[in-house]
This record gives C-alpha cells, structure tokens and sequence, in this order.
C-alpha cells in the first residue's frame, strides 16, 4: 500500500479480470497472419519465373507450419488468416509444380517441335519474332536452340 490506498496490479489477469488463472489469452493471431502474410509472398513468388518461384516453396511451407501452430494455440481451430494462408500455400505449392512440369516439357522438345508450339500460341513464327527482337532492341536473341 501506498499513501494513496492504491495497490497496483502484479499480472496480466489483476489487470483483466475476464481471464480467469485458468484461462490464458489467445496468442494464435500472430501465427494467423505470419501464415497470411507468407502464403501471399509464396503466391508472389510463384507467380514470378526468373529466380524467386523456388523460395516460394521455402515461403508456402512456412506458411502452412505457423497456419498448424495456430491452429493448435486456437483449441484445434484454425482461425480465419490462417486458413487463408495454408489455402494461399497449396496453391503457390500446385503452380510451382504446375511451373517445374511445363519447364521439363519444353526442354525435353526439339527445336522444330518449340516453333511449331510458339507459332500456334502467339501465332507468328519464331524467327519472324526473333528478328523482330533483335531489330528492336539491338542485340541478339538466344534461346535454347540457338
């Protein structure tokens, strides 16, 4: 005590008499959204074919573990951001898949085979395209077959 009759509050349940010494605060909102904020970043980086879409693998499994430890910290029940960021993991997991298959098909095709496929996807022919490229820009065009 103090000369005021005052006496504060030694913990966090002093401070809050809704928890009871039995029952803690939640603490699953921060996993929730590091799981949210990693599933969009495992998107992202699959959506991106250079260099990044291989962390998003590393970004889409990380999101899928903090959505688990969230669930678990919520009695069994996943919350909201985090579902939305384990949904947003397997779909980066499913294009990265769906990106790796389509790489090891094109490179498994001949160069006459690659034409025939770029012709009928933009509809012109490829060394039509390559030599509108290199006018354009100035500098060579160099793929796979040449």
């Amino acid at each position: 005590m103090n000369d005021f009759n005052f006496e504060a509050p030694n913990t966090l349940y002093d401070q809050h008499p809704e928890f009871s010494q039995d029952q803690k605060p939640n603490n699953s909102k921060g996993f929730a959204l590091a799981s949210l904020i990693l599933g969009i970043a495992a998107i992202f980086c699959a959506c991106i074919c250079c260099v990044l879409y291989f962390l998003s693998i590393i970004l889409a499994i990380l999101s899928i573990v903090f959505a688990c430890i969230a669930k678990k910290k919520n009695e069994g029940k996943m919350p909201g951001m985090a579902r939305a960021g384990w949904i947003l993991a397997i779909v980066a997991i499913l294009f990265f898949l769906l990106v790796v298959c389509f790489e090891v098909y094109v490179s498994t095709l001949s160069d006459e085979e690659f034409a025939k496929i770029f012709e009928s996807i933009f509809g012109i022919r490829l060394e039509d395209f390559i030599a509108e490229y290199e006018k354009s820009f100035g500098a060579p065009f160099t793929y796979k077959g040449a």
